[in-house]
């Protein structure tokens, strides 16, 4: 996948999303598919030594069918990983999973069929789902971000947790000691066939702190700075309304 690019498509994907479960139309009493995109960098160091640094990109597609059959409900389930040409031509394979889906559900319905017939004084346990009547729900959440992922470089990340690391290292007991940096930003698309299409945005930005202190015994001690906001996390904004600096030490 490429960075940078997998977001460019997301209106393309919402429509191909759409398109492809109103396809499915009287096939199925409910069907509903998620695409999830995912897009950041992190960094780590051991004892103030850079130890990994890396981006990454990645896609997902989650479809669920529901099947009917009087007072019978059974649902068929089907996912997989999408690279970079799926999203850019998403119409064959979420067709796909959507029909896959649907058969598994077929299939989970005459299992049920079978089994209300043979075990007919369990059948009420069976049967007893029930969907709510719900609207429509047309929807696009973006969670509070001031600066993206895309506002930090990942050689600035590594840097950070480099000199991070080593002013925990030349501290008086410290034994040991390993620090992460992390920023993304995951988008999240949901079309149903009763005509609902919402779109999630969020940033996810977090900072991990691992201490191993030599005295008469060793002490270990973890925690982690982390919000559902941009870069600004680790500037202040958050729960412990510290720098990420601040929080290391």
């Amino acid at each position: 996948m490429i960075l940078g690019k997998i977001f460019e498509l997301t209106e393309h994907v919402k429509e191909e999303t759409e398109k492809a479960v109103k396809k499915l139309g009287k096939n199925a009493f409910h069907a509903d598919m998620r695409i999830e995109l995912f897009e950041g960098k992190g960094a780590s160091a051991l004892n103030g030594t850079p130890k990994s640094a890396e981006e990454d990109t990645s896609a997902t597609l989650g479809a669920r069918v529901y099947s009917v059959s009087g007072k019978l409900v059974a649902s068929g389930f089907s996912g997989t990983v999408l690279g970079l040409k799926e999203l850019q031509k998403p119409s064959k394979t979420f067709s796909e999973h959507l029909a896959l889906a649907l058969r598994l559900s077929r299939h989970n319905l005459q299992n049920k069929k079978k089994f209300v017939k043979k075990h007919s004084a369990l059948a009420q346990g069976v049967e007893k789902i029930v969907f709510e009547k719900t609207k429509p729900i047309q929807e696009t959440y973006r969670a509070p971000c001031e600066k993206n992922h895309e506002d930090i470089s990942l050689e600035e990340l590594a840097r950070r947790t480099e000199k991070n690391s080593q002013n925990l290292a030349s501290k008086k007991g410290i034994a040991s000691n390993q620090l992460a940096m992390i920023a993304g930003e995951k988008r999240k698309i949901f079309a149903d066939l009763g005509g609902s299409m919402i779109e999630q945005d969020f940033a996810l930005t977090e900072g991990f702190v691992y201490v191993a202190a030599k005295g008469k015994a060793m002490e270990t001690y973890y925690d982690t700075l982390g919000n559902y906001r941009g870069l600004e996390v680790f500037e202040g904004k958050n729960e412990f309304e510290k720098t990420f600096e601040d929080f290391v030490e």
